[in-house]
């Protein structure tokens, strides 16, 4: 499973970086994917050229590019990730500051990738899928407004219980289905019961 974290990082980053990433960007626009090689005029590191080009190169709906939405974006080949400190790095020069992941890092399988922007750095991970819970039985809960305000069902034993029922014996019922019991208004499951 993915996820991504934002994260100040706390660096003055040079401005022109995004501006060369912005001009990598747009050649990727007009041209589609190619490699770092043809970019290398423009001066950007050829991790992060690479990484531009092939995210806009490959986007076929891109109209425009915009200097706030490009951002700098380094693969894991380039990260270096410490779990025990909760730090994570790059080895590219001008970003190598150590970032501190206000997160919990001990689950991290591995990091995918780090996006900078002038604040915050975008830190992608994965994380070990969640195993899914087997369920041994659900019930239903109906709140309508009309005719019985509350109605509460179990398919396992066909139990089905109205609100006459419900006065009495709702907070049995819903304990012993063991799930949450969401509350109707008070004046409408009044006026049901005193009908």
């Amino acid at each position: 499973m993915l996820k991504t974290y934002p994260v100040k990082h706390g660096m003055n980053l040079d401005p022109s970086l995004f501006e060369k990433a912005q001009q990598v960007a747009l050649y990727a626009q007009e041209h589609g994917d190619c490699s770092s090689k043809c970019v290398k005029h423009i001066g950007l590191h050829s991790g992060i050229a690479c990484q531009i080009l092939r995210k806009y190169g490959n986007n076929k709906k891109l109209k425009n590019v915009r200097l706030a939405g490009v951002k700098l974006i380094v693969d894991n080949q380039r990260v270096r990730f410490d779990k025990d400190k909760g730090t994570v790095w790059t080895v590219i020069k001008g970003l190598r500051r150590p970032i501190k992941c206000y997160f919990h890092t001990r689950d991290i399988v591995k990091i995918n990738q780090i996006e900078f922007d002038p604040i915050y750095a975008y830190v992608t991970v994965t994380l070990p899928d969640v195993q899914e819970r087997v369920s041994e039985g659900y019930m239903g809960i109906d709140l309508n407004s009309t005719s019985h305000s509350i109605v509460v069902a179990c398919p396992a034993t066909g139990k089905v219980l109205m609100p006459i029922v419900l006065t009495v014996a709702v907070g049995a019922a819903v304990i012993g289905f063991g799930a949450k019991l969401l509350c109707a208004p008070a004046n409408l499951v009044t006026g049901v019961v005193e009908k």
